[in-house]
């Protein structure tokens, strides 16, 4: 019997509905480090171009779905990079835009010794997009698989400590990777005993402190988009739902998984069924792919707690599933790790959510207790109630128009001039004239506050628009204002 690890289908973005978008049909990324590529270089021979004014390529590393990753040489010190360059036939798409922008924002802020570092980046570059990243000498933990078949609880657990201090760190900076599997953590120093690991590609990482519904759902199209690579996706994530910091718990059950046990705990000919299977399927025990003599019960018992398919069910930080995996080998694997600061019960409870501000506008601030998905109906509620319309939503921020002629809230505003007065006695009189509807902009602005995830910080933000004549000191104007407040709080039924 073959029982070498099954070739892992790509990393894709497709509709529930099991139609694939334009990603699923471009190659997959590599790891963006200087380990094996994951496909066949094909793109244009960039060697000796020079990005940035600084960064020379030596030759092509790999690509995939975003585009393509170089190895070169910084000027100055002669040192070794990793160049990533968008594909030039999707630069000018704003989605794929703001998926690169967001990868280079996300690695820019977060720094920690176990993640492949940011150097440099441009998104106005003349030959492209890009971002310049550490490069790491080492070989991909897939490919480390494929070599050895399993890896020893032991030695995992080395490696596990390290991911875990990364993944923690993360979190502690509200950021969730969403697309962690083997190949996207590269091991330097394999085989030995200084062997540690680097966790790469955040080019999914999402910001999970700044919330953000995509404006076509707050407009009425609820299609769900699943993103990631289907085999450790998980349960919400293949539900198309909105993830936090435990979705990154259950990919890592994944990966420890089909590192102990050389399989996949759900195998499948499709997507479709592979993503059904992580939202209905339980994981195969260890006996059923043969490795109970060889993995400890204790161990084998962490690994399905990742795997459960509610959240609160699950580990609920990385380091507490780091120590909970100790206990069960049996062998202190975190030495030289300290805890970070958000699991020290000494530490701080984490700073208070930043509040924007605006003097032009009216300012009210509100808590409230739901996952964005709830979020995502009661807006579309109040809005559609309300006669508004929803104009722009970003991370963090959903602007909404108000005070057309539909909408239930209405300001009068300045009195229009008088009509000029026209001479004759047979002259028709002039139309009065007829003044456009005095628009309202509001800005709700919503954090994730620290002491829950689903608790939210939310700062509703009331102005005219601008052109309107809205009289700012007028009592009118301040009773709209707080009939939109409590209108809107009492559909998200915040504190």
């Amino acid at each position: 019997m073959d029982d070498r690890p099954p070739l892992k289908l790509a990393r894709v973005r497709l509709d529930l509905d099991g139609k694939p978008t334009m990603q699923d049909r471009l190659s997959r990324m590599t790891a963006g480090a200087g380990g094996q590529a994951a496909s066949r270089p094909t793109g244009p021979n960039l060697t000796g171009r020079t990005f940035m004014g600084k960064y020379t390529i030596v030759n092509l590393l790999g690509e995939g779905s975003m585009g393509r990753v170089y190895l070169a040489r910084r000027r100055g010190d002669n040192s070794q990079v990793v160049v990533k360059v968008m594909h030039p036939e999707i630069a000018s798409q704003p989605k794929f835009v703001e998926l690169f922008e967001r990868e280079m924002g996300v690695m820019a802020k977060f720094q920690h010794p176990h993640v492949v570092a940011l150097y440099d980046a441009s998104s106005k570059d003349a030959m492209g997009p890009c971002i310049v990243m550490e490069y790491v000498p080492g070989t991909d933990l897939e490919h480390i698989l494929a070599r050895s078949r399993k890896i020893a609880p032991v030695r995992l657990g080395r490696l596990v400590g390290q991911l875990c201090s990364a993944l923690q760190a993360a979190h502690n900076e509200g950021i969730v990777h969403r697309d962690l599997k083997p190949a996207n953590l590269m091991v330097v120093k394999p085989d030995t005993s200084e062997e540690s690991l680097k966790v790469m590609d955040f080019g999914l990482a999402k910001l999970a402190l700044a919330p953000h519904i995509r404006l076509e759902k707050l407009q009425g199209d609820n299609r769900d988009v699943a993103t990631g690579t289907p085999e450790y996706m998980s349960t919400e994530q293949s539900r198309g739902g909105e993830v936090d910091h435990r979705s990154d718990i259950y990919s890592v059950g994944v990966i420890l998984y089909e590192l102990l046990t050389g399989k996949l705990p759900f195998q499948r000919d499709t997507i479709e069924k592979i993503l059904a299977a992580h939202i209905a399927d339980p994981p195969p025990p260890f006996k059923a792919v043969a490795a109970a003599g060889t993995v400890p019960s204790a161990v084998e018992s962490v690994v399905m707690r990742c795997l459960l398919k509610y959240p609160n069910e699950r580990f609920q930080s990385a380091w507490e599933l780091a120590l909970a995996y100790e206990k069960a080998v049996g062998e202190k694997v975190l030495a030289g790790i300290e805890p970070p600061a958000a699991s020290n019960p000494k530490a701080a409870a984490g700073p208070a959510p930043v509040r924007p501000k605006d003097p032009n506008a009216v300012v009210y601030e509100m808590e409230a207790w739901m996952p964005e998905s709830i979020a995502v109906i009661k807006l579309r509620g109040f809005v559609s109630d309300a006669g508004g319309d929803v104009v722009e939503s970003i991370p963090g921020m959903i602007r909404v128009s108000l005070g057309g002629a539909k909408c239930k809230y209405q300001v009068g505003g300045a009195a229009p001039p008088p009509p000029a007065k026209k001479g004759g006695w047979f002259s028709a009189a002039p139309a009065a004239p007829v003044a456009p509807p005095n628009l309202i902009d509001v800005e709700l602005h919503m954090q994730k506050l620290t002491g829950g995830q689903q608790n939210l910080a939310l700062t509703l933000m009331i102005k005219p628009a601008r052109g309107s004549t809205i009289r700012k000191t007028s009592l009118e104007w301040r009773e709209v204002c707080e009939r939109i407040y409590k209108d809107l709080r009492a559909y998200l039924m915040s504190k």
